[in-house]
């Protein structure tokens, strides 16, 4: 053949896919017929062909989803006798023909052409076997009966020891190797994966099950979503059907999380008439199903998966619970006080209710929002109970936001108060448990004041990346769930949806060649979908003030491209830190004022977000509202929580730099005592007496209770766990303490204190052992993250040397783990 036409049909299947692994052809080969096929999978030792054939059904994106070996007796159900056995021949001659030595596996797809003719055409040759080999393995055994190990005889043929002699086995002329997953498959093959945590197998052992595997653990939604196996034998073709839907019936995975359909789906498929009459093809495993419309949820499931958690553990477990602490008597009767002293008043109305309603626009709600800061010389926001609770109670806060919200209506707002944070773990928390996270939004938006939302907009609230194809329909059905409980006869209907989300998880990166950046992007699609985010720059001293400044620059321009004048952006420190000074954080707000003086703007709404590890945060935001009051800048807004919460700045320190009337100062001292009283309910999951954190760390706050139980899954002590990250951050400085990056660089740090060629467990230490070729227990996540380096700081050698050190690693995790949630994977309705 032409070596350029060669040449050039391999390019296309590259620059097509995307992916060089054979499975254009499983998608393209079958031209000549119905688009049908079977695909065959043969294993041949050296150059001898074994015995039996292995056939392979898919889901939509072609993963293996059950591979079924079978006696060359029992092969004429999906192909004719003798072109099974010239695929044989041609195996064999492939593999003389390659010099193979070794177990090797041949795929090829079966079909029928226009004249109902069948073909083969090989498609793929893997000088290994494959995950599913015994399915092929189990049809044979030694002379004393032992079962075949394939792995094992590739480990003794490296030796020079020839395989042993093998004879059929009795009673086994089918072997089924299904694959575990847990998802909810759709009629078009695509299978939506579900949260959850592994804790083994439940129900009877059955005889006819020779291997079983399944993995402990949370799933993961950034690796391989298989979970384990199942191996069946039977005699028949219909006796393996007959076993594996009784198999799916009696053996389950036990999950603490959300149900799944799968099981049902796999009984389904092994009871349908077409798969047992061998008529379903590989490319159509569910297309012709009954797919169950919704997982089984029996009052176990609802026990276990939902009450059950909140009775006996937090969102994370293990952390910060005492199980013999329980809110008092007396914190309950004053519970149930305040919801009822609560309920007795009326909220004041404002302009922005007027906005909320679209009685008003954005500009009128802004221009009294500038009147109040210019009376009061600047104002707060409350992050409480959302992110008190995200750092003191392990995520428990959506319980208690109804009654939160209600006292920041009430009494917040007569203090001064101009938003109220929700969202982010809060939702998760909540989501875990099976409740639904839209309630806990909708519970927190307030009547009077925006919701400030916590959004991981790249991520979504979850820690998968999600492409626009995803984000921008859920973006916009989100602003609709928002517009509707303002303007219920309405929803969005064309109109600013009073929905304030914040975006930083994105982070600050910004790459000029490609003109790419993940909090743009993801700014522009919630403008798009008529919200009004805020714009979020991350705080580090690492980021140099220039990038600041370009990065203002660009929220102008989009917000003026969307037909809306960009007049609040934020500054996010996620922890605290030795470098967090009023100098440098108005120097910040300088730097940001002066963009918007450059192009004629007025000032901009800055709020900052920042952590209290030391008790002087409050403080520090008290000098800062000091220097911009001297300077004539009064929209300055700082989030706080109530006096002593001990997780951000105290507000009554905080609010002693503004000037508030004696009516606001007595509801200030109000809205604490409300909320400390609420937020005692919490403590049975509290946290905040943990000495992990110390006082001048830079670390996120919200992250303690999961570095903790992590800590703890390694068996470390986690007084070593701050230093660890420190290290970490050293040598591979990704600075971006955000979610998912700081999850990495925990990783990172904790790999180092379990790898016991790194001592002592020094930056210097752990630079000689990965430039000597060392390599670091983390997921194939963290190399991606690593790969990626989405950061404004310079990569480190160090970097690069790791990743090559773990190149295969590298390289899966780029072909699996790095997938992004496509549309495809998600439930049908």
């Amino acid at each position: 053949s032409d070596p350029a036409q060669v040449r050039a049909a391999v390019e296309k299947v590259l620059v097509e896919m995307n992916r060089s692994d054979g499975i254009y052809f499983e998608q393209k080969v079958n031209t000549k017929g119905d688009g049908r096929f079977y695909q065959l999978e043969l294993e041949v030792d050296g150059e001898t062909c074994a015995q039996g054939g292995r056939f392979v059904w898919f889901n939509s994106r072609l993963q293996k989803v059950v591979e079924i070996g079978l006696h060359d007796d029992l092969i004429g159900m999906f192909m004719p006798k003798e072109l099974y056995m010239k695929s044989r021949q041609w195996a064999s001659d492939i593999a003389k023909k390659g010099g193979n030595n070794t177990r090797a596996t041949m795929e090829g797809l079966v079909f029928q052409n226009e004249k109902g003719e069948f073909e083969l055409q090989f498609i793929e040759c893997n000088r290994r076997p494959q995950v599913e080999n015994e399915a092929l393995a189990l049809l044979q055994r030694d002379a004393e009966g032992n079962r075949r190990y394939t792995f094992a005889e590739l480990m003794m043929r490296a030796t020079g020891m020839p395989s042993p002699t093998f004879e059929p086995t009795k009673d086994v002329k089918v072997v089924l190797h299904a694959r575990w997953l847990h998802g909810n498959p759709d009629s078009d093959g695509n299978i939506a994966y579900q949260a959850g945590d592994i804790l083994g197998m439940k129900g009877p052992r059955l005889d006819y099950v020779p291997a079983e595997l399944m993995a402990p653990g949370e799933i993961s939604f950034t690796s391989d979503p298989q979970l384990g196996k199942a191996v069946i034998t039977a005699a028949s073709w219909e006796e393996m059907c007959d076993r594996a839907a009784e198999y799916f019936t009696m053996r389950k995975p036990q999950v603490m999380g959300s149900s799944s359909t799968y099981a049902q789906t796999m009984y389904n498929l092994f009871t349908s008439p077409e798969f047992r009459a061998g008529k379903t093809a590989s490319n159509e495993t569910f297309k012709r199903l009954e797919i169950p419309a919704h997982p089984d949820r029996a009052i176990t499931n609802v026990l276990q998966d939902q009450v059950a958690p909140i009775l006996i553990k937090g969102y994370r477990p293990g952390e910060g619970i005492d199980k013999d602490r329980y809110p008092t008597e007396r914190v309950m009767d004053n519970m149930q006080s305040l919801h009822e002293d609560l309920a007795g008043q009326a909220a004041r109305t404002t302009t922005f209710t007027k906005f909320a309603r679209g009685e008003a626009s954005y500009e009128d709600y802004m221009k009294d929002l500038r009147t109040q800061l210019d009376k009061q010389g600047g104002g707060w926001v409350t992050v409480a109970p959302r992110d008190t609770a995200q750092q003191g109670n392990d995520s428990e806060s959506a319980a208690v936001t109804n009654i939160s919200r209600q006292n920041a209506e009430i009494w917040g707002e007569k203090a001064g108060l101009v938003g109220y944070e929700i969202g982010g773990a809060q939702y998760q928390a909540g989501l875990i448990r099976g409740f639904d996270p839209a309630m806990i939004l909708k519970l927190g938006l307030p009547y009077n004041m925006p919701a400030h939302s916590l959004q991981r907009s790249q991520y979504v609230n979850g820690l998968a990346e999600l492409p626009t194809s995803i984000r921008q329909p859920l973006f916009d059905a989100t602003a609709e769930v928002v517009a509707k409980h303002y303007r219920p006869e309405v929803g969005v209907g064309g109109k600013w949806v009073p929905w304030h989300p914040y975006n930083f998880h994105a982070g600050n990166y910004f790459e000029s060649a490609r003109n790419y950046s993940p909090q743009d992007e993801t700014t522009g699609e919630l403008l798009k979908a008529k919200c009004i985010p805020m714009p979020n720059w991350v705080f580090s001293p690492k980021f140099a003030l220039e990038h600041l400044k370009t990065w203002t620059g660009r929220q102008i321009d989009m917000f003026e491209a969307a037909g809306l004048p960009l007049q609040q952006l934020r500054i996010k420190n996620p922890g605290q830190g030795v470098d967090w000074t009023s100098e440098a954080i108005w120097t910040h707000v300088k730097t940001i004022r002066s963009v918007f003086q450059e192009r004629g703007l007025p000032d901009p709404v800055v709020y900052i977000h920042n952590h209290d590890f030391n008790g002087m945060g409050a403080h520090i935001g008290a000098e800062c509202f000091r220097k911009a009051q001297a300077e004539g800048f009064s929209t300055l807004v700082i989030d706080s929580a109530y006096r002593k919460n001990g997780t951000h700045n105290d507000n009554t320190v905080l609010t002693d730099a503004l000037s508030l009337s004696t009516e606001q100062q007595e509801a200030l001292i109000e809205y604490n005592y409300n909320q400390q009283m609420i937020e005692e309910v919490l403590c049975r999951f509290d946290s905040r007496t943990s000495q992990m954190t110390p006082w001048n760390s830079d670390w996120a706050g919200g992250t303690e209770g999961s570095d903790i139980r992590i800590a703890k899954e390694y068996g470390l002590d986690v007084r070593k766990i701050n230093a660890a990250k420190e290290v970490a951050n050293e040598v591979f400085p990704l600075e971006r303490a955000v979610t998912p990056f700081s999850e990495y660089k925990l990783r990172l740090g904790i790999a180092l204190m379990i790898e016991p060629g790194i001592e002592p467990k020094t930056a210097d230490a752990v630079r000689k052992w990965v430039n000597g070729g060392g390599r670091l227990k983390v997921g194939g996540d963290v190399l991606v993250g690593l790969k990626r380096w989405e950061t404004l700081c310079p990569k480190t050698p160090e970097v690069d040397k790791l990743l090559d050190n773990m190149k295969d690693e590298l390289e899966a995790a780029m072909g699996q783990g790095t997938k992004l949630i496509k549309p495809e994977d998600l439930p049908a309705s």
